[in-house]
């Protein structure tokens, strides 16, 4: 029988916990990499899917005030206007609410935007929403959607959903892909401690006698091979609703539950 090639030797060593070890050779540099970049994959699948559904987070966290301009008042006054064929039928100016650091209406003037700290304006063919973070002060031009229909808002939860929807809908690339880089550079950042952490100590067992272990590239090939099954149950999760930090821990778990079954079968001492 000829030997197997890689990938399939790793694929057939991390379900054996006597193979995560006794096949600590088997991976190159290069393969080291693939299979890293592999693992890393399979967590991001379900947090992109996680991702593309929370519209509401992705406006909170560029509105954290303008999001208190969305009451039951003003959502009164929304559900009154009319939109057709993407523009609003009105021409006429009108304050829904304002307080002294933020306004929201129809047709607002320059003076009352520029006083504003934050405000939400719907003018006849888009609307725009300004915000000030830490003295940092952005303004958004959107177009309007169909999921921003006045008749849809009936109270303050339905108009601030309305409004959250809309912003996503102009802005759905930008937030996806704004918050898969975040949620990838911290993955990366979490596992490569994880892998670098565990193969040292893994290492480090050589000068003690305690194994067999030849090389620091040797025990992080072990750590790879046992962090397989593990990723894969955590991809799962990630599927039914779990969050990065409950699937990092379900990967680490994993890979310690399955280092604790290689031990028992190797003692860390196969040739």
């Amino acid at each position: 029988m000829s030997e197997q090639r890689f990938p399939l030797t790793y694929f057939g060593a991390i379900f054996s916990p006597t193979k995560v070890y006794a096949w600590r050779k088997k991976l190159n540099r290069w393969q080291q990499v693939f299979v890293y970049i592999f693992l890393m994959s399979l967590l991001m699948v379900p947090l992109t899917l996680m991702i593309s559904k929370q519209t509401d987070q992705a406006f909170a966290a560029f509105f954290p005030h303008a999001k208190t301009l969305m009451t039951a008042e003003t959502a009164a006054k929304y559900s009154e206007l009319q939109l057709e064929d993407g523009k609003l039928l009105t021409d006429e100016s009108q304050v829904f609410s304002q307080t002294e650091t933020g306004i929201i209406g129809v047709g607002l003037s320059e003076a009352d935007l520029e006083e504003a700290k934050y405000a939400i304006n719907f003018r006849e063919t888009d609307w725009t929403i300004k915000e000030e973070i830490d003295g940092q002060t952005y303004h958004y031009e959107m177009r309007y959607t169909a999921e921003m229909m006045p008749d849809q808002v009936h109270d303050a939860t339905s108009f601030q959903k309305v409004i959250e929807d809309g912003f996503y809908r102009n802005n759905e690339t930008a937030i996806f892909f704004s918050q898969t880089i975040t949620v990838a550079f911290l993955l990366v950042a979490m596992n490569s401690i994880l892998v670098i952490g565990a193969a040292f100590f893994l290492w480090v067992t050589k000068k003690s006698r305690l194994s067999t272990i030849g090389s620091f590239k040797e025990s992080t090939n072990v750590i790879l091979n046992a962090l397989g099954v593990g990723s894969l149950v955590a991809m799962l999760a990630g599927f039914i609703g779990a969050d990065i930090i409950l699937m990092i821990g379900i990967q680490s778990l994993g890979m310690l539950l399955m280092l604790f079954l290689t031990f028992l079968k190797t003692r860390f001492k196969t040739a």
